[in-house]
Order: structure tokens, then C-alpha cells, then sequence
């Protein structure tokens, strides 16, 4: 197979040589009385015994070229990737080969709204080594700052290293895997960032800590107490003198707070957290 560009006044044609004679069949009738989501529009033309395929690629760029300008990132992985199964329905609903669209990053093109694919009748190989294909170029590619991305193109390739994969279903695997984990990193960060908002500036990870002790021992405040594995135990015995006087820590901008730490206590074991 070869592919050239052919330049035209107000068109530019990608024309790809197979070296074999296409008989026609109902597949370019399909392609050519249907305007199919995702397929570029394609012409079949014999040339010396040979079929010769052109496509429409106006206004368009590869991915290949798109992505010498810029890193891939996990967006534009999983955009793609969604288009691709979009496209494969589609196709499936005119009765098209899942098989003959050509995933060769050179060959997928953009044209500033939308991803468009080949569609080659006479392409034998299998979509599920073409696709496994284009992860090896995602990994090349990636933004290797962006570990979602990372995250992304690892999982993708190593899904369809098996010889029958469901491209769907791994997708959907992977959004159930990671997005979650994602969203409960971010719901960690807006509530520590909402810690920090009310204590007046950034707290370093013992200052979060201290702070969140005082929501488990509520009610020790109210008694005089402190709170050891969700037990009250009473300190109004000890005397003045025996109490160990507190210890003074800045949470930022005029907040000051106490900690007491009761001496030779097991981890966790924290008297009251007083902030004046």
C-alpha cells in the first residue's frame, strides 16, 4: 500500500495505491450514497489493472502531524478512542467491515471539529492488532507530566494484548478505574483546601492533621475530657501542677493554636485541641 498527496485549486486528494484490482461491490455503493459519521468521502479508480483510492483530506491534518506540535494527553486519547468505537457502530449499521478502517496515525485525520477515518475495502489485516498498534504511538507520544495520561495509554495497551478484546468494554473499565480514584483525590484536595481557607492560609500535613483531631474528640471538650479510641477519660483529677502546660504552634495569619500530647501515650492518644 502507498499513499501520496495530490493537490488540486480547491481540493487535496490522499490517494492510496494497493497494487490489486477491486472488483466494486455493495461496500463503495455504501460508502458512496451514504454520508457515514466519521469516514471520509472516498472515489475507487482502476489504473492499469490496479485499484486506486482517493479521498477527500481538505482542510485536514494527521495525527501524526498534529502531535509533532503537541504532546498527547489523556483528553485527546480518550476523545479519539470514544470517536473510534462511534464510528465502528456506525459502520456496522451499513453492514461495513469493522476491519477495513485504517488506524495508522499518519492516516487519521483532523479537520478542527471532528476525527475522520479511511475506510479501505480491500484492507485485510485485523482491527484488534491495528488499534493495539495505535497504543504503541499513544505511549510514544504521551505527556510523560500528565500521569493520568500515562495511566491511560498503559491500561489501553495492556488490555489489547489479547487476542480478542472488546475495545467498549476495556474503555468503560478503565473510566470505572481510574475516574473514580481521581474523584476522590479531588474531593480530598477541596476539603483540605477548605481547611485551610478557614484557618486563614496553607497547613502543612501535621497542622491538617491536629485540626481534624478535634471533630473525634468533641465531646471531651465538653466534659473536660479527652477522647482515646472514642472513650472519654476524665482529667479533672489531676492537679495544677501535674498538668503539663501546652504547647504554642501558628496554623497561619494571627491563628493560634494548642496541643497537648499526654507523656509516654500511645499514637493517637491527643488531649484537647483548643484554638483560640
Amino acid at each position: 500500500m502507498k499513499a501520496r498527496y495530490e493537490k488540486e485549486l480547491n481540493r487535496v486528494n490522499l490517494q492510496i495505491e494497493t497494487h490489486l484490482f477491486y472488483e466494486e461491490d455493495y461496500q463503495m455503493r455504501m460508502l458512496r450514497e451514504n454520508k457515514i459519521a466519521g469516514l471520509a468521502k472516498v472515489e475507487c479508480q482502476h489504473i492499469n489493472g490496479e485499484s486506486v483510492f482517493n479521498y477527500d483530506v481538505s482542510n485536514m491534518m494527521s495525527l501524526r502531524k498534529k502531535h509533532e506540535m503537541m504532546e498527547l494527553k489523556s483528553d485527546d486519547i480518550c476523545h479519539l478512542v470514544e470517536i473510534i468505537i462511534e464510528t465502528v457502530e456506525e459502520m456496522q449499521s451499513y453492514f461495513l467491515s469493522p476491519d477495513r478502517l485504517v488506524l495508522d496515525p499518519s492516516l487519521i485525520y483532523w479537520n478542527k471539529e471532528k476525527w475522520n477515518f479511511l475506510y479501505l475495502p480491500v484492507k485485510k489485516s485485523n482491527l484488534n492488532k491495528a488499534f493495539h498498534e495505535l497504543t504503541e504511538y499513544f505511549v510514544k507520544t504521551l505527556d510523560y507530566k500528565e500521569m493520568e495520561g500515562i495511566q491511560l495509554a498503559s491500561f489501553l495497551h495492556k488490555e489489547t494484548l489479547q487476542e480478542n478484546f472488546n475495545l467498549k468494554d476495556i474503555f468503560v473499565r478503565y473510566e470505572e478505574t481510574y475516574k473514580r480514584k481521581r474523584e476522590i483525590e479531588e474531593s480530598t484536595e477541596k476539603e483540605k483546601g477548605e481547611e485551610e481557607e478557614e484557618f486563614g492560609g496553607f497547613l502543612t500535613d501535621e497542622e491538617y492533621i491536629g485540626i481534624n483531631i478535634e471533630n473525634y474528640q468533641t465531646a471531651g471538650k465538653k466534659t473536660g475530657g479527652y477522647q482515646v479510641n472514642g472513650k472519654e477519660k476524665d482529667e479533672s483529677h489531676r492537679s495544677e501542677k501535674t498538668k503539663k502546660k501546652p504547647k504554642k504552634f501558628f496554623l497561619g495569619k494571627g491563628k493560634e493554636s494548642v496541643v497537648t500530647k499526654r507523656p509516654k501515650s500511645r499514637w493517637g492518644e491527643w488531649e484537647d485541641l483548643i484554638t483560640d
